[in-house]
């Protein structure tokens, strides 16, 4: 049931559209539209005999999941992407995916929160499904709280020096520079803000294969991990086997809490897990400690990069059963 509302929420993230029209002129692939479903199919059928090409933006969004899949087929493919007029929303998320990225000096490209298109509100979910799809394409985590952190009737408008700052590589062509000047400005989220973004990033990847990935934005050199001061590379080793143990994990936070000074913030909440390999289930709850300070060290703020200094917890509940139950499901199980 969950997992039919999932599907239910992605397919109507972030709203409702037209199918986009999607054309080829030799090496150039234009999509001029809102991405619906079965633009999909469409831009894999136009683009299954070329090597290289770049795909033109023009779009003021549509469907979450047809535009990631987008993303992906281009990310696969090592297609460039560019933006001459005006890519928003869904869109900006596909040309994202372009092994290099190009933009218009002139060009406006808009990220904002997915939400739900029948209730209109912000969907954790989906954007979870967002941060891991910008951690499979190589973006680090501001890139993610930069594409997830303004409300659906909101729009951040990308900047060159943003995206500088943020660690995502474009090209403007032409640059005006007086160009970031006339870009609407977005009030950046304060530290509390970023660490609550940072805690729901980390379970996020946390629950896929690409954790691994990112580790090397969550945690400082050396970390004081459960009352022992540890080495990043002992903590990814200790992460390993335990996904290894559990290759299938979903974590789900609840109750975070932030509190914050001026370098750093402790985070607090409690995550409910359920995990399981090909013979065992395990579910339970757990409280999550985590303090946060930027790294490099010298600074707080907006900025900078807040990475894990100190991991602590306790399990509140654990519950471990085997999966088959019955002679012939035992038996079926118990396989290679």
């Amino acid at each position: 049931m969950k997992q039919l509302a999932l599907v239910a929420l992605l397919s109507s993230a972030p709203w409702p559209c037209c199918a986009a029209q999607i054309e080829v002129n030799q090496s150039t692939v234009t999509i001029d539209g809102d991405i619906d479903f079965g633009d999909l199919e469409a831009f894999q059928s136009r683009i299954r005999f070329l090597s290289q090409a770049t795909v033109v933006f023009r779009s003021n969004g549509g469907r979450l999941i047809p535009a990631i899949k987008i993303g992906e087929v281009i990310r696969q493919k090592g297609f460039a992407t560019y933006v001459q007029d005006y890519c928003n929303s869904a869109c900006s998320l596909a040309w994202l995916a372009g092994s290099q990225r190009y933009m218009a000096a002139a060009a406006r490209i808009g990220f904002h929160a997915a939400y739900d298109g029948d209730t209109g509100q912000e969907a954790g979910m989906a954007n979870a499904v967002v941060g891991a799809y910008l951690t499979k394409i190589g973006l680090p985590y501001e890139a993610v709280m930069y594409a997830t952190v303004a409300k659906p009737n909101d729009m951040r408008w990308l900047t060159a020096a943003d995206a500088k700052r943020i660690g995502i590589n474009v090209t403007v062509v032409n640059p005006e520079p007086a160009l970031a000047n006339r870009q609407p400005a977005l009030k950046q989220p304060g530290l509390k803000e970023q660490a609550l973004i940072f805690v729901s990033y980390y379970f996020a990847n946390w629950n896929t294969n690409y954790f691994p990935n990112v580790f090397d934005d969550l945690y400082w050199e050396s970390t004081n991990y459960y009352g022992e001061m540890t080495s990043k590379q002992d903590i990814l080793t200790d992460k390993l086997r335990v996904m290894e143990q559990w290759p299938v994990r979903a974590y789900k936070p609840r109750n975070a809490e932030a509190t914050c000074g001026l370098t750093e913030c402790n985070v607090t909440g409690i995550v409910d897990w359920e995990a399981s390999n090909q013979t065992k289930r395990s579910t339970g709850s757990a409280i999550f400690d985590y303090v946060l300070r930027p790294w490099p060290l010298g600074g707080a703020g907006a900025d900078d990069k807040l990475r894990i200094s100190a991991e602590n917890g306790k399990v509140l509940s654990s519950s471990t059963t085997d999966k088959c139950a019955g002679p012939k499901i035992l038996w079926f199980c118990a396989q290679p």
